[in-house]
């Protein structure tokens, strides 16, 4: 058994299924850890639902400012140099 798994696969992976593999596991992780999230919020903390939607909104106001692309190259090259 072990000798088979060193040797490698007989045959190359199919591309699609390995990509709706990896997206469909990719998924199932990303839903599982916000449902936990917001059971650690709630049961944890005791967060209200208001509160809940203000934590919410500040994730994501602070995920989309992150995500954001620099105004321009020299931004860029500015934020990464070091002072």
């Amino acid at each position: 058994m072990l000798t088979m798994l060193l040797r490698g696969p007989r045959r190359s992976a199919d591309p699609t299924r390995t990509y709706y593999c990896l997206q469909g596991s990719w998924s199932l992780f990303h839903s599982l850890a916000f449902a936990l999230t917001l059971l650690y919020e709630v049961q944890v903390v005791g967060l209200t639902p208001l509160q809940l939607v203000l934590v919410g909104t500040l994730l994501e106001v602070t995920a989309s400012s992150v995500r954001s692309p620099p105004a321009s190259w020299r931004t860029c090259t500015h934020a990464g140099s070091p002072s």
